[in-house]
C-alpha cells in the first residue's frame, strides 16, 4: 500500500487578469511553463483561459510531495510568479493531498488552502 506521502500532490491556482495587461501575463505564463516542464515530479501544468481572456485556471500536478516542494524552490515560484502577480490577481489556490511538513509551510506563506486526501478510488 502506499503511504500518504507518496500520493500525488494537485493544484488548482485562479488568476483574474489585470486590465489592459493580457500580454504581459501570457508571456509569463509560458515562460512559467517552459520552467516547469523539465521538471521530472511534474505530471500536469496546464493553463486554462475563460474566452474573454480575463480568467486564468493553473492546473498542476506533482508525483510526490518532494516534487511539489522542489517546484516551490525553483524559478518559476521564485522568479516568474512575483512577476505574473505585476499583470494578474490571485483569486484562489487550493492544493489538493499531503504536502508534507515542509510543503505545508511553503504553501501557507503563498496562500493556499489544503484539502487532505479524503476519499479516492484504489489504483
Amino acid at each position: 500500500a502506499r503511504g500518504m506521502s507518496v500520493r500525488t500532490i494537485r493544484f488548482t491556482v485562479e488568476f483574474n487578469v489585470t486590465h489592459g495587461k493580457f500580454d504581459a501575463f501570457e508571456d509569463t505564463a509560458r515562460d512559467m511553463t517552459k520552467g516547469t516542464q523539465p521538471e521530472p515530479g511534474t505530471l500536469v501544468y496546464d493553463w486554462y483561459l475563460s474566452r474573454d481572456r480575463h480568467r486564468a485556471r493553473l492546473i498542476e500536478a506533482y508525483v510526490d510531495a518532494d516534487a511539489m516542494v522542489a517546484h516551490l524552490k525553483g524559478r518559476v515560484v521564485t522568479k516568474l510568479v512575483p512577476q505574473l502577480l505585476e499583470s494578474s490577481q490571485l483569486t484562489r489556490f487550493e492544493v489538493y493531498g499531503d504536502p508534507g511538513k515542509e510543503g505545508a509551510a511553503m504553501l501557507a506563506k503563498l496562500g493556499a488552502e489544503i484539502f487532505p486526501d479524503w476519499h479516492a478510488i484504489a489504483r
